[in-house]
């Protein structure tokens, strides 16, 4: 889980999805990096600790992008770790890191 030793239930997951997910969908201000960076990792983390949870959490990142305007969704950006090192689109950013973090290898 996200926490070592506490397993953490449903509404506190959903809190937390939402409260990281929402810094993907602002822009404008310069601490976001930071947060959406932090906010990745957390969701990762609930995705890989919380196999009934991995449906929630991507809801939410689509729910969030259908309320978007179209010429809105092909414009947003993740920056790439390390900074500088480019820009991805965020849909894709946030579903191939959650997909990816699912991904348990032998």
């Amino acid at each position: 889980g996200i926490l070592p030793h506490y397993h953490l239930q449903t509404p506190a997951l959903l809190c937390l999805t939402n409260l990281c997910t929402s810094p993907f969908f602002h822009e404008g201000a310069e601490y976001l990096h930071m947060l959406q960076s932090c906010g990745m990792g957390v969701l990762q983390g609930i995705c890989a600790g919380y196999d009934d949870h991995r449906e929630n959490a991507i809801k939410d990142v689509f729910s969030r992008i259908a309320s978007w305007h179209k010429a809105d969704r092909k414009d947003r950006c993740f920056e790439l770790l390390p900074v500088g090192r480019g820009h991805i689109q965020m849909l894709s950013a946030l579903v191939l890191s959650l997909v990816q973090s699912c991904i348990k290898t032998p």
